[in-house]
């Protein structure tokens, strides 16, 4: 599986069609990610890692709400985890590795739980610092 780039230019309103459709997506899902992003390159690049999840995992929920379980366990929002995402891929693809979803989500899950500063950086900096740091060790 390819890791999710982000992307250069804009994709076409039929490519998002498309992505949400592989990804399993509702329009409320799709109204909800697109606010909560913060670029069109990371609502591009969350598209594309939640179609890649369904293609993977065609029995289970949608990548949305696996996400959203994660996030509402911990104390960040949904457009921090979208952010922390957004540079987990980057750094997965800088290195040229592959992680799943569920791997990366449960990754930044035990970032949380070992936060020992418990919210003085953000999370995609907690993220950073880890794999930085320590790679996929957590």
């Amino acid at each position: 599986m390819e890791v999710p780039k982000r992307m250069e230019r804009m994709i076409t309103l039929s490519e998002v069609r498309i992505l949400v459709e592989q990804a399993r997506l509702s329009e409320e899902d799709v109204g909800e990610i697109m606010v909560k992003c913060e670029s069109t390159s990371r609502f591009n690049l969350i598209l594309e890692a939640f179609a890649g999840y369904a293609k993977e995992n065609p029995e289970v929920i949608n990548g949305f709400i696996l996400l959203q379980e994660y996030q509402s366990k911990s104390p960040y929002l949904v457009e921090d985890w979208f952010e922390a995402l957004d540079y987990f891929y980057e750094w997965l693809s800088l290195n040229e590795r592959y992680y799943s979803l569920p791997s990366i989500l449960a990754y930044i899950e035990g970032v949380i739980e070992n936060d020992e500063n418990k919210g003085s950086m953000s999370l995609r900096e907690q993220v950073a610092e880890m794999l930085d740091n320590y790679c996929l060790e957590v």
